[in-house]
């Protein structure tokens, strides 16, 4: 057996050899996820506990979508399959899927395999063990090219120890860590980075200009944790591009100050409901920011959804997505009997917590 640190590219095994990464290789400081070893971490746990007694579930978090469907696919063809009811939790599930993981299955092991919706949102009170693989996907703001992007990396220290909680919240517990106490102790950070750091401001930026605050950076500057100043610059330049502030003096235009008033997360978004109120397409209008604000389509998302999806899209071919999505949104609030519209959003994968919030944003913005 040769152990492999990942530093030196030109070693290779001997004939009858493998290669193992030790933990503190580069495989896993660069955040890569072992699924066999995961596999194997999960069944060594159902093992103690069934040599316990212990009828408790087993949560494992993984950063994101594509990793829980691989690890759920890989832990139903293990050989314990059949005492094991595997189940996958993120925000993109159905109501009904997600309740799934609160019930309990006599003589079978529950293991929920889940994004940090299960570190803070949710409690699994008969969880009796967690696997945490130290990763999580956090949305970042880059005003160089004002692009968000959804962005994996470790976790901070206080996220792996409210991880670590999930387990004995009603009774003893074990937690099992995937990642080295250098790693924890060296790389990880102590607390996540606060929203107002990753994201963009311009709403922020416009909702301080309408309290009547002329220097917003100074303002800013002085709270706990400050936004980064090229964050707040490239606010400054954009609302002046779609003209809510002055490009001279940055006061509020007489635009910017009705959009200050508004319910709307996005200045642009503002600015589409105020235009489409002028055009006379209210309605629609109302439907694109409301839809916009969800920050994507209303369909369950999954790669064992992509095609058929797709496949929804494809039946409105003259309209790009947001505007066949739109459609299909009106098509649904069409009709009144309940039980056709939740067949309604079964057949074209309209996911039940999306389709609430486009609902309550339609709401606030009439």
């Amino acid at each position: 057996m040769i152990n492999y640190d990942g530093n030196d590219d030109d070693e290779s095994a001997p004939d009858g050899q493998y290669i193992q990464p030790d933990a503190d290789s580069f495989y896993f400081k660069s955040g890569q996820i072992n699924y066999d070893l995961l596999c194997d971490v999960a069944a060594h746990v159902d093992r103690q506990l069934i040599k316990a007694n212990n009828d408790g579930s087993i949560i494992i978090f993984l950063p994101g979508i594509a990793e829980i469907d691989k690890c759920c696919r890989l832990l139903k063809s293990s050989k314990n399959e059949n005492n094991l009811v595997v189940l996958p939790l993120h925000s993109a599930l159905t109501p009904e899927d997600q309740k799934r993981v609160f019930r309990r299955y006599p003589n079978m092991r529950k293991i929920v395999v889940s994004t940090n919706i299960a570190e803070t949102s949710i409690t699994i009170d008969d969880c009796v063990a967690t696997i945490d693989t130290g990763r999580a996907k956090t949305m970042y703001y880059n005003p160089k090219d004002n692009t968000t992007r959804l962005i994996e990396s470790f976790i901070s220290r206080a996220e792996a120890k409210q991880r670590r909680g999930r387990a004995g919240r009603v009774r003893e517990g074990l937690s099992y860590k995937l990642f080295s106490k250098r790693l924890y102790e060296e790389d990880m950070v102590d607390m996540p980075t606060p929203e107002i750091k990753r994201v963009a401001l311009e709403s922020l930026y416009i909702s301080v200009k309408a309290m009547g605050i002329k220097n917003v950076t100074k303002f800013l500057a002085s709270g706990l944790e400050c936004p980064p100043l090229d964050a707040l610059k490239k606010a400054e330049r954009m609302l002046s591009t779609v003209g809510l502030l002055d490009s001279e003096d940055f006061a509020l235009t007489e635009l910017g100050r009705f959009i200050s008033l508004m319910p709307v997360m996005d200045s642009k978004h503002g600015k589409l409901l105020i235009y489409s109120i002028l055009f006379g397409i209210t309605d629609i209008g109302v439907l694109v920011t409301s839809l916009l604000s969800i920050g994507g389509l209303p369909f369950i998302s999954g790669m064992e959804n992509r095609d058929k999806i797709k496949k929804i899209l494809s039946k409105y071919k003259t309209k790009g997505d947001v505007l066949a999505a739109v459609q299909i949104i009106q098509e649904y609030l069409q009709i009144d009997d309940k039980m056709k519209r939740r067949q309604f959003m079964k057949d074209n994968l309209l996911s039940y917590n999306r389709m609430n919030d486009i609902m309550s944003s339609r709401v606030q913005y009439y």
